[in-house]
């Protein structure tokens, strides 16, 4: 009986690192182009996320690994994205100048388009194009803005570092919102830099 449940628990595990590397090669693959059932492995490794990043930290950094699981998402995600009518954008306050004049609520920073940042440009594109958008202090406030301000929206634009994307991605797919996610050229607290040609790329996804 005990042979047979360690057989078992052998053949799980073996089974379950097969699945990983897969999906970690499809991730890989999905950087670079179009790949196949980007949705399943990428729910693998959100399943798996919390034991793998550990040890993916002890050949790399964990960046790479939300990355992968962030052009998974956003190759899963594309035409449901794509159908979408109503969309906000999610960026993050590091984006701002670090003098910024901008007021603060509790959905966001609300930009008065003073040309300091590249915010200026993306506000004035997102008022063309019918976007809300809310310059956050983390993944945290979307909980927030969704409940109370989203109710008309069906599609989210994330902007972020890797692993801010990767969280947002995984509570927009409880909630049913298609979402996709440009991510930073540069992240940190501060200072932080995207290519606005990519988040303009990604706006114009229909």
């Amino acid at each position: 009986m005990y042979e047979f449940i360690g057989k078992i628990i052998i053949w799980s595990g073996i089974a379950a690192l097969s699945f990983i590397l897969v999906a970690l090669a499809v991730g890989y693959f999905s950087l670079k182009k179009k790949m196949f059932f980007c949705g399943f492995f990428a729910r693998i490794l959100d399943f798996f996320y919390m034991p793998l990043k550990p040890i993916y930290a002890l050949f790399s950094d964990t960046r790479n690994l939300d990355a992968l699981m962030v052009s998974l998402k956003n190759k899963a995600h594309y035409n449901k994205f794509a159908k979408s009518k109503k969309r906000v954008i999610f960026a993050p306050h590091c984006l701002r100048h670090i003098k910024c004049p901008a007021p603060s609520t509790k959905y966001g920073i609300q930009c008065i388009s003073c040309g300091l940042c590249p915010f200026s440009e993306i506000k004035k594109k997102c008022n063309e194009k019918g976007y809300d958008i809310y310059i956050i202090q983390g993944s945290a406030a979307i909980k927030n803005i969704i409940k109370n301000k989203m109710k008309l929206s069906d599609g989210v634009l994330g902007i972020g570092c890797t692993y801010e994307l990767n969280k947002m991605a995984r509570f927009l797919d409880m909630v049913g919102i298609a979402g996709y996610g440009v991510a930073l050229t540069k992240d940190g607290c501060f200072n932080t830099k995207v290519n606005v040609s990519d988040v303009y790329r990604a706006m114009n996804i229909k």
